[in-house]
């Protein structure tokens, strides 16, 4: 068999976030009168999180079935990548919420204990799954997931991801268990169309093996 195509969505839905709200000292706005938390202008779309790899073969990896396990503070993560890769500014708490609810027209910070947006952006950001600074208007912070150190860093998060798994895993849904250690991960930021191609970097580095299955129908990685 040959690789499969489509595109790397990441999965994961939601489950309870940790219990109680991060105290709001120190942080740079007061999110409590979050302007514009569903109204205002739309911001970007949030799309699939990988698109085609190298040599036509499309990126699987995080294609998997949804995981009740998956956090909110994940799926925040995975969104505000999404719209960071896709924005040609910086991104604003009331545009990371409506992406939230267009993935999940359900979703309410009010469910996680929190009074509004602002103070669940805090939240993260006291965590440091997040960064918010001062925006244009006022109780709409920027937001920003923090830098993710070089690739070595990453490839040693992959490694230490694969070796905890037993010392081999399948490509899909690789992503989101590398996500589980840091929600904040997203390859696009250092540089890699996809995750696959991501994976392959790691492979050329000496971190990984990286090689077809026709058993399992996937790449398997291992353990370098």
């Amino acid at each position: 068999g040959r690789p499969p195509g489509g595109a790397d969505a990441p999965g994961g839905a939601e489950a309870p976030a940790a219990s109680g709200r991060a105290a709001a000292g120190g942080a740079l706005v007061n999110g409590g009168g979050l302007a514009g938390e569903i109204g205002g202008v739309a911001g970007p779309a949030a799309g699939a999180d990988d698109v085609a790899g190298p040599a036509g073969v499309a990126d699987t990896a995080g294609a998997e079935p949804v995981e009740d396990e998956t956090t909110m503070e994940v799926r925040v993560a995975q969104t505000l990548a999404d719209l960071q890769a896709q924005a040609s500014g910086a991104v604003v708490a009331s545009q990371l919420k409506r992406a939230l609810l267009r993935k999940d027209s359900t979703f309410s910070e009010a469910e996680y204990g929190f009074r509004s947006f602002g103070e669940f952006v805090r939240y993260l950001a006291d965590r440091g799954l997040l960064e918010i600074r001062e925006g244009q208007t006022a109780g709409d912070p920027e937001v920003s997931l923090p830098a993710q150190g070089d690739d070595v860093q990453a490839f040693d998060l992959l490694r230490a991801v694969v070796a905890a798994a037993g010392g081999v895993a399948a490509l899909s849904g690789l992503k989101n268990h590398v996500r589980k250690r840091r929600p904040d991960f997203s390859e696009k930021t250092l540089g890699f169309r996809g995750f696959l191609q991501f994976a392959k970097a790691a492979r050329d580095a000496g971190v990984v093996t990286l090689a077809w299955d026709d058993d399992a129908d996937d790449y398997l990685v291992r353990a370098g």
